[in-house]
């Protein structure tokens, strides 16, 4: 979403202003969709220009418009695996993360985060590898990782308990969902 403010010193009339809309990843499909209440003149074939218009009887944030970045990745940088086992009432949950050899750099400011679901006793999440960090109010386990060098990998892992044992059935019902931040100088990622 792309929301604008304008103030200007001319009492009767805003200034318009120019949104270009263009991608700067090459081969990357850049969708726009401008909102026909502001935007009042389109040119320009390969980079849009838009004329936006805000009357001056809108104050505050308008939305101008709405877009969508598409782009086909062909070479994902990392490779992430996650494990959890359940027995009886124990849960155990593993993530792995390998930086592909094909990387142009290393991999830089890794957070690994998984979000521990309500059916687990949160007093029990104990981390067993990794530097990682219990949040009792978020319900998250939370490692950090300042550098992984491209072709090496890594592993963190916690265990818990259910709050009362699973039924087979039931099982589907505790998933350990992670997310996983980083950044690269050299790579998309």
């Amino acid at each position: 979403t792309i929301m604008a403010q304008v103030s200007c010193s001319d009492a009767y009339l805003n200034s318009p202003f120019g949104l270009m809309t263009t991608s700067a990843q090459a081969g990357a499909k850049l969708l726009f969709r401008g909102s026909d209440e502001y935007i009042s003149k389109v040119s320009g074939p390969s980079q849009m220009v838009h004329l936006v218009k805000i009357p001056k009887n809108e104050i505050g944030d308008v939305v101008v418009g709405k877009y969508t970045l598409i782009e086909d990745v062909q070479h994902m940088p990392i490779l992430v695996e996650r494990k959890a086992t359940i027995q009886g009432n124990v849960c155990r949950i593993m993530v792995q993360v390998r930086s592909k050899l094909t990387n142009l750099g290393d991999m830089e400011d890794f957070t690994i985060a998984v979000a521990v679901p309500e059916r687990i006793n949160g007093e029990t999440v104990e981390v067993l590898r990794g530097d990682g960090k219990w949040d009792d109010v978020k319900r998250t386990i939370k490692w950090k990782l300042p550098l992984l060098v491209k072709g090496e990998s890594f592993m963190v892992s916690a265990s818990c308990q259910l709050w009362s044992p699973l039924e087979e059935e039931d099982a589907h019902e505790v998933v350990f969902p992670v997310l996983l931040r980083c950044s690269s100088p050299a790579d998309q990622i």
